[in-house]
């Protein structure tokens, strides 16, 4: 038995008429799968015109019906003349879903086919006339070209399932959204979102009324409410990134920034990222700055005694503070950024500690302790608990080949007159204990060190 002939001819799916004062209907001579004609794009001297109304008929058994309209015509609400064109534009997308545990007729088999196939051959006209239209710029053009014909011919192999056929036709429709525009295109309008195809320079990264450009209007990473535009110049079919710039939506364009990788790229309005940078430059130079990538409430040392060796800057988007007292009034480094400052006792046990005073810091309020002032170690572990100097609790043996001791209660003479003892309630000074050096003695407990000055990011 022989196959039936294709429901969808191999013919572009597309008609042109030349009205004369003329309100219609004219036919559309091609099936359509959407029964308000929003599967079809109407221009009339080439500008869109949306003031027409679609009719068509649906043939029980016919071309997959119910779900496709033949005969049909769209008809004008009034009378118009010139060059009217009506393509068929369909938008892929799934409109129906088979259920689990039943056959599937025929007919809706050659329903979703043919929906396909309508896309597709809507997908290879229009590549046909953007290759035609762009001859200037083939590279650009083939390489789209192919790949939009190798996704419908995917899409075509994977028919079997509707599905997957569906998913490769949208994102062939996807490659072919570049819009061929009339050169002296304005680049001022370019603010919907796309990539463009122009030849123009009203308002063009560099004057040339030949130059060519390629421009992607896209959202800015930084702000959902402004869209940016990347300008490529083309030279022998290559793109040369040349220079982009941002838009407020609603507003003027901002000037154009020259040169690849711009602040847009970075998303410079992030006060997380970066705060306070506002071009690439900036950016790099603070993420370069150690002091920039501290973590906020770690003490960190600082050798400043060493000549050329300085402490954190004062006057960046970073604030650090010294563990220091005496250093939060006028030109003190603490400055502005510290309140309450306590300091009692004295030499080994002083005590010191203020209050951190940034609201925009996260430990604003938090207090703290100056270990500079106090000369404190840092333990590990109860971070924050504070403690002075101890020796572990111990006792005094006697000396070598001594096994006790004796006590004397008194310093009166015993009975006999001839022993004279003295009482004392300290021992002699320290000395030395052969092959271990002098005793080193003064006012506090420590082990072995070297001072440095600490810092500590608050912001």
């Amino acid at each position: 038995m022989p196959l039936p002939t294709p429901s969808i001819a191999d013919a572009p799916r597309r008609v042109d008429y030349t009205p004369n004062n003329s309100a219609g209907p004219f036919p559309v001579p091609f099936p359509v799968f959407e029964g308000t004609g929003d599967d079809l794009a109407v221009t009339l001297d080439g500008v869109p015109v949306t003031n027409w109304t679609f009719a068509g008929d649906q043939i029980e058994g016919f071309y997959g019906s119910p779900g496709c309209w033949v005969n049909g015509t769209i008809t004008f609400d009034a009378p118009i003349t010139g060059a009217l064109r009506i393509v068929g534009r369909r938008r892929p997308r799934r409109v129906d879903q088979f259920a689990e545990g039943r056959g599937v007729p025929a007919r809706d088999h050659n329903l979703e086919l043919n929906r396909l196939t309508a896309a597709q051959r809507e997908i290879f006209d229009r590549v046909e006339e953007v290759a035609a239209v762009t001859a200037d710029i083939v590279p650009e053009v083939t390489a789209l070209k192919d790949q939009a014909q190798q996704a419908a011919s995917d899409a075509a192999a994977a028919a079997d399932t509707a599905e997957d056929a569906a998913t490769a036709a949208e994102a062939a429709a996807q490659l072919l959204a570049t819009h061929v525009l009339p050169d002296g295109t304005d680049f001022n309008v370019l603010d919907q979102r796309g990539t463009y195809i122009l030849t123009s320079e009203t308002n063009a990264p560099l004057p040339g009324p030949t130059n060519r450009w390629v421009v992607e209007v896209v959202a800015d990473p930084a702000d959902a409410d402004r869209v940016v535009q990347r300008a490529y110049l083309l030279v022998g079919g290559a793109k040369l990134e040349l220079a982009n710039r941002r838009r407020l939506a609603g507003a003027t364009w901002e000037p154009w920034r020259l040169g690849a990788g711009q602040a847009v790229d970075v998303g410079y309005d992030d006060s997380t990222a970066f705060p306070g940078a506002t071009n690439v430059q900036e950016a790099l130079e603070a993420a370069a700055d150690p002091w920039a990538v501290q973590p906020i409430g770690v003490p960190i040392p600082v050798f400043d005694h060493i000549p050329g060796v300085t402490p954190p800057p004062t006057d960046r988007s970073y604030r650090y503070i010294k563990l220091s007292a005496g250093e939060a009034g006028a030109g003190g480094y603490n400055e502005g950024v510290l309140m309450g400052e306590a300091v009692e006792g004295s030499a080994p046990l002083i005590y010191a500690a203020a209050f951190i005073d940034l609201p925009s810091s996260p430990v604003h309020g938090q207090a703290v302790r100056l270990i500079n002032t106090e000369r404190r170690f840092i333990r590990a572990g109860s971070s924050g608990g504070i403690q002075d100097d101890a020796f572990q609790s111990h006792l005094h043996g006697p000396p070598p080949g001594v096994t006790g001791y004796v006590t004397w209660q008194s310093n009166s003479l015993g009975s006999g007159g001839s022993v004279v003892m003295g009482v004392h309630n300290n021992t002699g000074g320290p000395v030395e204990q052969s092959g271990f050096g002098a005793p080193r003695v003064t006012n506090e407990t420590r082990p072995r060190n070297i001072g440095a000055t600490y810092f500590m990011r608050i912001l």
